[in-house]
């Protein structure tokens, strides 16, 4: 994907290597694939990036890392809202950015919620959002794809959908109030998202499988089965090399996801 590109190991669908300036990062084989299109999920084996939303610095250096000029990000508000983007810098609230503008590299950051990348397979655009829980049952990850359609003119059968890192399943757990507004929301579809189904678990908690609902929310989008792929990664069980809200408390610093077209 990236001359100069490491390889240090490699699973079904997500690898992990070295920039040229020895950050560790995972990628996706299935988007390495595609010349045009360059993404990275930084590590803890490499600079980390604060938990304050304001703080920004290492923006820039990555991107100068991975050989872009420019970098976008959002404040991001647990939300579904995607932003449209042809320049660098601040794009103002939002959990998505999408773009078909060449050397401007996209970034969101995490500390357990699932950040999901979506690119065209021609290289002319690409997408990424931050999908909380709130996000994932407010359609966050539906509403990416639909932003890559209608602002950057591309076709969902002609997408490929990566969720990145994240907190996994029997692994996340939440209230049962996620779980009631989350049948509010997706109507019978949230049950599936949910590892208990039962309607009253004993211990008042369930375990919420956020890769499932996002992998399940681009499919109904429209990308191909065949086109979606997941880390299947636990950010809470691999907290020695992601930042784990869960795992760490407060603490936590973040790691971040970027895409771009060279």
């Amino acid at each position: 994907m990236n001359d100069g590109i490491v390889s240090i190991g490699q699973s079904a669908s997500f690898n992990y290597s070295h920039l040229p300036s020895g950050r560790e990062v995972g990628m996706f084989r299935g988007l390495a694939r595609n010349p045009s299109v360059v993404h990275a999920v930084t590590t803890k084996n490499g600079p980390v990036f604060s938990k304050d939303a304001e703080n920004t610095d290492g923006y820039t250096k990555l991107a100068e890392e991975m050989g872009f000029s420019s970098v976008a990000w959002t404040k991001q508000v647990h939300s579904n809202h995607i932003v449209p983007v042809d320049t660098g810098g601040f794009a103002g609230e939002g959990d998505g950015l999408v773009t078909r503008s060449r050397d401007l590299l996209l970034l969101s950051r995490s500390a357990d919620c699932p950040l999901v990348l979506v690119a065209d397979g021609a290289g002319r655009a690409v997408g990424i959002a931050h999908v909380s829980w709130r996000g994932l049952i407010a359609g966050a990850a539906g509403n990416l794809v639909k932003a890559m359609a209608e602002r950057c003119s591309c076709r969902p059968e002609d997408l490929f959908g990566c969720v990145c890192p994240s907190a996994g399943p029997g692994r996340f757990e939440v209230g049962q109030e996620v779980y009631d507004a989350a049948v509010e929301a997706m109507g019978n579809a949230a049950r599936y998202i949910f590892l208990d189904r039962d309607d009253t678990p004993e211990t008042g908690k369930r375990q919420m499988n956020l890769w499932a609902g996002c992998s399940s929310q681009l499919m109904r989008a429209g990308i191909a089965f065949a086109n979606i792929f997941t880390a299947n990664v636990c950010t809470i069980e691999n907290s020695d090399r992601f930042c784990s809200h869960r795992a760490e408390g407060e603490s936590a610093d973040r790691f971040v996801a970027v895409i771009g077209i060279k």
